[in-house]
Formats: structure tokens, C-alpha cells, sequence
């Protein structure tokens, strides 16, 4: 060859090189630092995870979904979980994560869109300078140990929903997945949703499927229960939905139309006539509710069926025995009572479009709470609770705070492990709403012994009422205080932990107006859970 030819291919080659080592040095940099709108998931759900900062007290991960929603997790020190489902959009090498209370984060992408680093932020728990690594859904998957068995279809998975409230553990132990403890097991299905079973120590499970294109999430130990239809879910079947409706309603009547009669027919059941009188309810000529009187009549569907059930509020003995709710579905021929005969009240009502039920005490028309009127688990929703006295000696004790927390009880272990955050929240929400509320909180000593709280709000004045009678080294007592006011400390507070909220019967909750006595507290407050950030101020 023509050593003139062959330096002209040498340096033609070279040229090349160099091109290509340019342009690739160039993508790299369009890669790494401007993304041009142009970021695309790797895989869904995508998720990234905290470098080198402490999880326990800073937003742990970040997970982003084919849809465009997002979630970020919080630390367990916040007091909350998931703050729920945002959304996220990418301006040039930015990635901003937004909630519809103008609550978000603000990323800078780099690295090829393997890292997110907080440039900016207004929630709680989230630094900026934070960095979080692209985690594959692989390498989270290998932090368990894999066991192999059955492959778990949707069609499988389907036919086991139908199971509801009664599935357990076992159910899906034969089927290929991850434990990532003994009691945490993470199932995929059919590489669309990602399943995880949760057995606690006394043996209730939960049952979560979530979607990885969106992050939307079924209980699967509720399929069945009000509003729970784990084909609407998935889309293969829409229920109907009907509408709950009044039928009569003479509860907050000042008269009660007796000797009177109201006729009903519906298009479900075509050769019934269904009527009502102030003594009973009845499908011709069979009596299936029966009240002295009934006040009050409703139609809705808590079956999940798109036919309604007979909704009624009953007194016995016009309310000297007790009242209570009565649910009738007549499609399958049952019966559901919601009643505490000689400690609680019940009635029914319409609001804003769905069917409330609210306690009162008994032989009492001031309300506690309020909530729908639902089936949980083949049973009417409970709202409310048993009273202080009569719960259990060993109730709330850490060995068995699991049936606590099943009731509905908002824990608080110091600090550490926190649990039905949402009861809390719910209240705040009625707070703000001038509606009645209630929760009951359980918090331990130093020894480890639960102090049990029930909070009321009666839509003007907060009733606390304290628990100590299981405090071995207390003094043993169940005592009550009353408060006008639900009052946030506003003063020096770090950033990133919950506002302290306090109870008071002074607008002011402070000994002094100015300098270093504005910091100090009044002695005569009670203290009372935060809400969450997302939650908006009573």
C-alpha cells in the first residue's frame, strides 16, 4: 500500500475518532446537565433512593410512575408515611414533584438521569443538597431473598380477591416472590402490578396491589367491602353506581306522620311494593325493619352490587332503649345493625351527596363523630369507641398494641414507630370543617406503659379525656378537661418538624407578648398530636 494512501487513512481514522469522542463527550453533557424536557423513565415504576443522608429522619425515596405521578416517601420521624400521590413534570434539567396544596420539591437531574439532587423545597423532612440514586427495581427486589413456587397470574389473583376479609398469608405463600422479612412478602403480577402481603404478629394481614404505571393502590383484604371492587380496579367491569337517596325522613321532624303509609317501588325488584309506616318497613306484605319508630328511610348501595339497601335509623321504645341504624340488603335476604344499646346513639343523615351515620351518646342529641355509613369486611363500619372504662386492662400495651391500631387508634411510640397518622388528620379535617370529631390516642411511658386519650370536639368546645389507669407507676385515674381552643405554637420552631399544636382556653398560649418570654409556654395546656403538613390548619 502507498504510505501516502495509508497516512491518509490513519488520519482519516483518526478524524472519525475524534468526532465520535466529541459528540459522545457533548451527549454526555446533554446527558448529565440539561435535559431539555426530554428525561424518560427507565422503567415503572422508577424509583430513587437517599445518598448518604440518614432515612430515618430525611425523605427516604423517590418513586416516579409512567403516568407522570409521583410519590415521596417521608422518614419515620416525620409521625406520617406516603404524603400521597403528586405529580411530576421535567423543565430542561429540572424535575419538579407537585401536590394540589402547592406543596413539592424542586430536582436538578444529572448523570444521565441516574440522580436527583434537591435544589428546592416547601415540605417537611426534604433538604436541599439531598441526593438520590436510581435504584432498579431489580437491585430493591434483591435486598430480600427470592423463594420459587407457582406463578401468580392476574386471573389467580383475581379469583383469591374473592376472598376478601377471609384471604390470609398462606393464600399466597406457594407463589414465586420476595420476602423481604418473614412477614413481608412482594409478589409480581405479570410484570403490571407489584402485590405485597403483610402478616403482623397476631396474624392479620394486609393485602396491597399497586399499579407500577401509576401507583394506584387496592386493598385487597377489603375486595368486597363499600366502594372496594377489585374489577373496577382493574378495569375489567365498572359497577354502577347508584346514587344514595332519601326514601322519608322524620328524624329532625317536629311530627311524626303516624297512621300515615309511603309506598316505593324500584326497578331492581319489579313485582315489589316496598312501604313504609312509623312502626315498620315492609316488601309487601313481609316486615324486614321494624322500629318504634323508624325515623328515617335511605337508599344506597353498600355492596358494591349497583342495587341499594334500605338504610334506616330505628329507635326502640322511642329512644328510651337506645337508637341505632339498621341496613337491610333485600337482593340477598341480610341484615346489618350498627347499635351500643345504653352507651351510644346512631342516626342517619344526607349530606353533600353521601350517607352519614353519627353518635351521640346516649339518650343524647350532641354529636361525637360523624363519618359515611359503610361495610367493612361483611360488617357496618364502626364509628366511634367503647368508653375508657370498659376496654380491656391489658388494652393498648405494647405486646398488643395491634388491636389498637385495628381499632383505629392513632400510636405514638416516643416518636419512633407512629401508626394511623390519617386518624389524626381526620380529626384536624372536622376541626376545620366545624364538624363534631373523636379520636383516641394511645402513648407510652418511659417503662412502656400506654396512656390512653380520647379527644371529643363537639363543634364549639374540646373535651380530653385521659387515661392513666395502666400507668404502673402513676397514679391510676381517668380524668377530664375541657378547651375552647386548638392553638399552633408558632414560635421558633426548626424547620422540617410538625407545628405543636396545643389545647387551650385562652387565645393565647403564651406567658409573655415579646422577647424571651414569648417562647414560653402557659402550664395549664394540654398537649394534642399534629397533622400532617399537607393538612390545612383548624
Amino acid at each position: 500500500m502507498d504510505k501516502l494512501l495509508f497516512s491518509r487513512i490513519i488520519v482519516g481514522i483518526a478524524i472519525i475518532l475524534a468526532v465520535i469522542v466529541g459528540l459522545g463527550c457533548v451527549m454526555n453533557r446533554l446527558s448529565n446537565d440539561n435535559y431539555n424536557g426530554e428525561f424518560t423513565l427507565q422503567e415503572t415504576p422508577q424509583r430513587y433512593v437517599l445518598s448518604g443522608g440518614n432515612s430515618f429522619e430525611t425523605m427516604p425515596t423517590v418513586i416516579l410512575y409512567q403516568n407522570g405521578n409521583a410519590k415521596l416517601s417521608q422518614p419515620l420521624i416525620s409521625s406520617y408515611a406516603l404524603i400521597g400521590i403528586g405529580h411530576y413534570k421535567v423543565n430542561g434539567d429540572e424535575l419538579v414533584v407537585s401536590y394540589e396544596d402547592n406543596k413539592g420539591v424542586t430536582f436538578t437531574i444529572s448523570n444521565g438521569g441516574n440522580t436527583l439532587t434537591v435544589k428546592s423545597v416547601n415540605l417537611g423532612f426534604v433538604k436541599v443538597g439531598d441526593t438520590y440514586k436510581y435504584q432498579s427495581n431489580s437491585d430493591y427486589l434483591n435486598i430480600g431473598s427470592k423463594v420459587d413456587g407457582e406463578i401468580l397470574t392476574l386471573d389467580i389473583l383475581r379469583e383469591l380477591a374473592k376472598k376478601g376479609a377471609d384471604l390470609t398469608a398462606d393464600d399466597f405463600i406457594k407463589y414465586t416472590h420476595v420476602d423481604i422479612d418473614p412477614d413481608y412478602h412482594v409478589f409480581d403480577i405479570e410484570g403490571e402490578y407489584m402485590l405485597t402481603v403483610i402478616n403482623d404478629a397476631n396474624g392479620n394481614m394486609t393485602c396491597t396491589l399497586e399499579c407500577n404505571s401509576s401507583g394506584d393502590i387496592f386493598p385487597l383484604h377489603l375486595n368486597g367491602s363499600t366502594g372496594y371492587v377489585l374489577e373496577d380496579y382493574l378495569g375489567f367491569s365498572i359497577t354502577p353506581k347508584y346514587q344514595p337517596c332519601e326514601w322519608v325522613d322524620y328524624y329532625s321532624k317536629a311530627e311524626m306522620p303516624w297512621g300515615k303509609s309511603n309506598d316505593l317501588t324500584l326497578p331492581y325488584f319489579l313485582d315489589v311494593t316496598f312501604t313504609w309506616t312509623a312502626g315498620e318497613v315492609m316488601a309487601g306484605d313481609q316486615k324486614f325493619i321494624i322500629g318504634i319508630p323508624v325515623w328515617n328511610v335511605y337508599l344506597a348501595d353498600l355492596t358494591n352490587d349497583g342495587i341499594p339497601e334500605f338504610c334506616a335509623t330505628v329507635s326502640m321504645g322511642f329512644g328510651a332503649i337506645d337508637t341505632h341504624i339498621v341496613v337491610y340488603d333485600y337482593a340477598n335476604d341480610k341484615q346489618y345493625v350498627l347499635e351500643d344499646r345504653m352507651y351510644y346513639d346512631y342516626y342517619l343523615s344526607l349530606q353533600d351527596g353521601r350517607l352519614m351515620v353519627t353518635q351521640t351518646k346516649y339518650n343524647s342529641n350532641k354529636p361525637l363523630v360523624s363519618g359515611e355509613l359503610l361495610i367493612i369486611n361483611g360488617e357496618l363500619y364502626r364509628f366511634g369507641e367503647p368508653t375508657l372504662k370498659d376496654l380491656p386492662d391489658d388494652y393498648g400495651t405494647y405486646d398488643k398494641k395491634n388491636d389498637a391500631i385495628r381499632d383505629g387508634v392513632y400510636i405514638n411510640v416516643h416518636g419512633v414507630e407512629i401508626y394511623n397518622q390519617q386518624v389524626v388528620d381526620d380529626f384536624y379535617k372536622s376541626v376545620h370543617a366545624g364538624s363534631a370529631a373523636f379520636m383516641r390516642t394511645i402513648d407510652y411511658t418511659d417503662e412502656g406503659d400506654p396512656i390512653i386519650t380520647d379527644y371529643q370536639y363537639d363543634g364549639s368546645l374540646f373535651t380530653v379525656t385521659t387515661d392513666t389507669t395502666r400507668d404502673r407507676f402513676g397514679l391510676p385515674d381517668i380524668y377530664t378537661k375541657t378547651y375552647n381552643f386548638l392553638i399552633p405554637y408558632d414560635r421558633y420552631e426548626p424547620a422540617g418538624i410538625p407545628i405543636p399544636y396545643f389545647l387551650s382556653n385562652d387565645k393565647n398560649i403564651y406567658k409573655g407578648t415579646q422577647g424571651s418570654e414569648g417562647v414560653e409556654l402557659k402550664s395549664e395546656l394540654g398537649r394534642i398530636p399534629s397533622p400532617s403538613d399537607n393538612v390545612e390548619n383548624p
